[in-house]
Order: structure tokens, then sequence, then C-alpha cells
């Protein structure tokens, strides 16, 4: 098992549409004897699971998904070259390709990743964001180009995919973004 997940703080990089999240003592060892803390965040915060209903109100919530349909096959895809060219970058059918062509099919009902180092660039938040003069977010958002999410989801169902960003969409990209709820259960945590 190798753990993709970092330190879940009040700091880490996190989309500019959320507040930072805060963690407050509410007792401590001198007076109280014991320590509990309250930590106020959202859902969306750190490493974490969007299900169907985050972007689509009939869709399926994160308490409606059992813990055994989270342990799903693993395909990592590695885009890291693209990604160090082009901040911008999406994955595509020809991405997916090379990868079957290497590994063999992606696992039907699997989770595909990307790797495209951009955690090397944590903590930093101004670094994950990678905002040009304008202010415009540049990242690979782990964003499919509609052809590749498309084509996978027809060939080889999978439940989950996961962007290694900080910000649900990146402004520089359009969205793509599977826009009705049967093709995002194909496509995501169903």
């Amino acid at each position: 098992m190798v753990d993709l997940s970092h330190k879940l703080d009040t700091g880490i990089p996190h989309w500019a549409g959320f507040r930072p999240a805060t963690r407050t003592v509410l007792y401590d060892y001198p007076t109280d004897g014991f320590l509990a803390e309250e930590y106020c965040h959202v859902g969306q915060w750190g490493t974490h699971v969007d299900p169907p209903g985050h972007f689509f109100p009939q869709g399926r919530r994160l308490d409606d998904i059992e813990p055994k349909e989270m342990i799903l096959p693993l395909a990592v895809i590695d885009v890291h070259e693209q990604a160090a060219a082009d901040p911008d970058y999406s994955v595509t059918v020809d991405d997916i390709r090379r990868w079957e062509k290497k590994h063999g099919p992606i696992p039907p009902g699997g989770f595909v990743a990307l790797r495209t180092d951009w955690s090397q660039r944590w903590p930093d938040q101004e670094k994950m964001l990678n905002r040009d003069a304008n202010g415009v977010m540049h990242y690979p958002a782990g964003r499919w180009t509609p052809c590749a999410i498309c084509t996978k989801s027809e060939e080889s169902p999978h439940r989950a995919t996961k962007p290694p960003t900080p910000a649900p969409a990146r402004p520089s990209a359009p969205r793509t973004i599977p826009t009705s709820p049967t093709s995002w259960e194909k496509t995501a945590t169903r």
C-alpha cells in the first residue's frame, strides 16, 4: 500500500474559493487534563473524493458509497514530462493508449490516476496554483480531454479519476467534466 495523501493542516494549498481551514484548541492538558481540538474545513479539503453528488444534485453522496467500493485496481498514467512542458496539459487518448500498450487494458472498475509530479510543489500554495501575470491559474488539473474520458468510459468503465491539484477546475482550460449524471456515473466513483 502506498500513501498518496498529504498531511492535513490549516495552511495546506486549497482552492481559492474556499476559506482557509481553522484549528481551535477546545481543551488543553494544563487546564483540562486532556487535549481536544476542533477542525473546520470544507469537505473538499486535502486528499479527498468528489462523489457524483458533488456535481449533480441527484448523484450519490460520499456517505452513500460503501468503503468496499473505494478499494479499486489502480492505473497511474504518467504524464509528468508533458505537464512539465505545458502546465495546462490534459490527458489524451494517446496517453491512455501508450499506458495500455505497456501495461495492458485499464482494469474495469478501476481508479485512474495521473502522475504529473505537481506534488513536488507542495505545500506552497502559489507554486501549486501557478498563477500568471493576469492571475490565471495554470496546472495539469487532471481534466481529461472529452475524447479521452468518453473513450475510457465506453471501452473499460472505471469508477474514479483523480486530479493531482488543489482546485476543482482550471480557469485556463475548458470544463471537460461529463455533463450528465449518467456519463459522470461512468467516470466517477459510483
